[in-house]
Parts: C-alpha cells; sequence; structure tokens
C-alpha cells in the first residue's frame, strides 16, 4: 500500500485577499503553485478554479489562507520548501500574515492515493494546537518525524 505525507499550512491575512496589502502576495501564488505543480515530489495539491487554494475557506474566517498538499516524502516536502520560489514568498511573510504562537504546518501520513478535505486538515492541525506533535501528526520542523504506519 504505502503512505505519502499530507501537509496543511495555514496564515492569517493582515487583510483581506483583494486588498492593496495582500496584492503582491496574490501576484506571487500563480509562481508558487507552477514550481510546486513542477516538482516530482507533490503528489496532489488543493486548488479551486483559479488553479489555487488561497479563496477556500478555511477554520471558519477568510483571513485565513490555506495550503493543503500530499507529498512522496518529507524529503520531497522539505525540499520544495526551502527551494525558490516558495524561499523568497517565505521571507516576505511578514509584510502579509499575522504573527500568530501556534506552529503554521502540520503534517500527517496518509494511504497512498488518499486525499485529504479542508475538514480532515482542520482537524489536523487544531490536533496539533491542542496537543502538539505525536505519531498521528507532528508539525514541520519539530525534530524527528514519525516513520509511517505499518503497512
Amino acid at each position: 500500500m504505502g503512505f505519502h505525507l499530507a501537509q496543511v499550512n495555514v496564515a492569517y491575512a493582515v487583510a483581506d485577499l483583494d486588498s492593496p496589502a495582500m496584492a503582491g502576495f496574490v501576484r506571487a501564488q500563480p509562481h508558487v503553485n507552477r514550481a510546486a505543480d513542477a516538482n516530482d515530489g507533490l503528489v496532489w495539491r488543493l486548488q479551486d478554479e483559479s488553479g489555487g487554494s488561497t479563496n477556500v475557506p478555511f477554520l471558519n474566517d477568510d483571513r485565513w489562507v490555506v495550503n493543503l498538499s500530499v507529498w512522496r516524502s518529507m524529503a520531497d516536502l522539505e525540499a520544495f520548501t526551502f527551494s525558490d520560489p516558495h524561499r523568497k514568498i517565505m521571507a516576505m511573510r511578514k509584510k502579509w500574515f499575522e504573527p500568530h504562537d501556534k506552529p503554521a504546518t502540520a503534517c500527517w501520513w496518509v494511504p497512498a492515493g488518499h486525499l485529504p478535505d479542508t475538514a480532515e486538515a482542520e482537524r489536523m492541525l487544531t490536533r496539533l494546537w491542542a496537543e502538539g506533535s505525536s505519531d498521528a501528526v507532528f508539525a514541520l520542523g519539530a525534530g524527528a518525524v514519525p516513520a509511517p504506519p505499518a503497512t
């Protein structure tokens, strides 16, 4: 069967996405999405009709910007996370997003072929926020990555 790595990443926008304060972020999204799509390690990413996920409702608040994707491995996710153009946009996140004291990224193992929906992603993220990292859900960069479940 095998397993893939699901990840949800959230950020709380400083303003509505159609505001001038968010224009740079909105303009950068198609470039970041194309880079992700070109990455061999990406299995799937959440997309709306525009090809992005910035307009997908999350946590009952339109200012939460969500990225939900599935990767072949943690190494694949990390390679993309620290590559351009993703790294460049992350360097500017303080301009577009409010600081918050909880992990922005939750990761968990899913059976190969499973594509999580936003309800599952919300459950995993809020579980991470409430309980901290575990074998079931863990923060990106939280140390040793739990092994996928035994098949």
